[in-house]
């Protein structure tokens, strides 16, 4: 009796299983390609902590991490990060064509990198021996997008849209017969930005430091845009008070960048974290806008028109939706 109780409990783990890949089976994997500003805000940093959470969780599988301003810091920190995490393995880019918005003073990512021990060591380790040798970010989109499934790749860009328009314009190369705008059609999902001022006729940072590839990246990228604006990353705040709790493992280059970018008794905005946060678990702490089309002005404005066959839609968030998401922040980064 008890054999066949063993072999009917086995039979139905085995067709437990069976039916939990069927269910699985069709759906695509949570592939993201993040591109980042890296340095000149701390939250493209708490956004790189979150991002490793979720590599953690399995809940996403990130492709690359390309940098969307010159200058080595923004890699160099990006690779620092990334090794102290744990997830070494992901390729980073530089701005594509050096064209990017230049770095011209000193941010948290210089000093974090510069950071050394009592004997003169740095004071973490890197993966990347020369960031100066990384691949234009061009390059390496291009080769992860054509060996992904179509319709799978989800763009996450938290900085200038420098890259995302210098890719609608490559050329067919040894990747992909396809030239950057089929390409990015035939295999991206959606591009989640964290760009405008929905709110406001006012400029945002990251659309006026590259008003030219805004412009063009509103324009003519192929699939739907979905952006979490100015207003909304304003109203997300870390708390200061947890920046000690960001990881007991001390030091951690999060927390040291956070320090060294504006001191330690700030709140931060959470642009960035935003724009992620939904691209990695979707609508359910936020309020999507109705469809419409998102134009840039010569001054680098941002002005939404609703249209029901438009493929730009925004985040909006109540009070409630601003403490829910602020307590998942802190625990994301923090737990």
């Amino acid at each position: 009796m008890k054999k066949y109780i063993d072999s009917i409990q086995a039979f139905m783990v085995m067709l437990l299983l069976l039916l939990t890949g069927c269910q699985n089976a069709g759906k695509q994997t949570n592939n993201i390609i993040l591109d980042t500003d890296m340095g000149n805000d701390i939250d493209d940093a708490l956004a790189l902590a979150i991002m490793n959470r979720y590599i953690d969780e399995g809940r996403t599988h990130v492709l690359a991490i390309g940098m969307s301003k010159e200058g080595r810091a923004a890699a160099e920190y990006t690779d620092i990060v990334q090794t102290w995490y744990g997830h070494p393995d992901i390729p980073i880019a530089l701005v594509s064509g050096k064209t990017g918005p230049k770095t011209t003073e000193k941010h948290y990512s210089d000093r974090v990198c510069e950071m050394t021990d009592e004997g003169g060591t740095p004071l973490f380790a890197h993966t990347v021996r020369d960031v100066t040798q990384l691949p234009f970010a061009t390059t390496l989109y291009r080769k992860v997008l054509a060996s992904q499934p179509d319709h799978s790749v989800t763009f996450v860009t938290i900085g200038f849209s420098t890259n995302m328009a210098a890719l609608l314009d490559t050329p067919a190369d040894e990747f992909s017969p396809l030239a950057g705008k089929e390409l990015v059609a035939k295999k991206v999902k959606q591009l989640v930005m964290m760009a405008g001022n929905m709110a406001e006729p006012k400029g945002e940072f990251n659309v006026y430091m590259d008003i030219k590839a805004a412009r063009k990246t509103f324009a003519e990228w192929p699939t739907p845009i979905v952006v979490s604006p100015f207003e909304l990353g304003e109203r997300v705040k870390f708390p200061h008070e947890r920046v000690k709790d960001i990881d007991t493992k001390r030091p951690n280059p999060v927390a040291e960048g956070y320090v060294n970018y504006l001191g330690s008794d700030y709140d931060a905005c959470s642009w960035d974290p935003t724009a992620l946060i939904y691209a990695v678990e979707g609508d359910g702490l936020f309020t999507l806008s109705p469809t419409g089309t998102i134009d840039v002005d010569t001054l680098g404005i941002t002005r939404f028109t609703p249209s029901p066959d438009g493929q730009h839609r925004y985040l909006i968030v109540s009070d409630a939706q601003v403490d829910a998401l602020t307590r998942h922040l802190v625990k994301m980064i923090t737990e």
